[in-house]
């Protein structure tokens, strides 16, 4: 009984590493990605016409009650972007804002993506509960990108327009 919980205590702590180093390891690797490829390149994001401009996401999951209390991972690298307040609605602020929204989006879905990295290392009957927390610890932050990332550019279209008009 000992040798077996001794066991599952070692794959726990190995697991509770891969995942950090993989959620630390794949964020670093984004943000050092050149911000133009975010905005104008490959990594743009775009939204579909089904999610009706975001408000899909709120509609099925009240994105808009609990969006503001999920951790904010921008923090934990310098020289990275907090996205928990937007400065000002300038053009400039609101480009950067929509650059760390695609960030945080593609950053996500490659820590999904990743999941078969850590099934390398583990016995099958874990897979399902390694399928469950990359999803589970992910897809919330997509969700809201997904959610936001229509309002902030209607909003930077809004604001060209009128600097445009000045």
């Amino acid at each position: 009984m000992f040798c077996k919980s001794k066991k599952i205590f070692k794959l726990l702590f190995l697991n509770a590493v891969l995942w950090g180093f993989i959620h630390y390891f794949v964020s670093y690797i984004f943000l050092h990605v050149d911000d133009r490829k975010y905005f104008s390149g490959p990594f743009r994001l775009k939204s579909y016409t089904f999610e009706k401009s975001g408000s899909l996401w709120n509609k099925l999951f009240q994105v808009r009650k609990w969006k503001d209390i999920v951790p904010e991972g921008g923090q934990i690298f310098t020289g990275s972007y907090n996205k928990s307040e937007l400065k000002d609605k300038s053009p400039a602020v609101l480009k950067s804002f929509i650059i760390e929204i695609n960030r945080a989006e593609v950053t996500h879905w490659m820590i999904i993506f990743s999941l078969p990295f850590i099934l390398l290392f583990n016995p099958r009957w874990t897979y399902i509960i390694h399928g469950i927390y990359a999803l589970a610890s992910n897809t919330p932050f997509i969700i809201i990108q997904r959610y936001n990332r229509p309002r902030f550019e209607r909003l930077y279209a809004r604001q060209l327009k009128n600097d445009d008009l000045n």
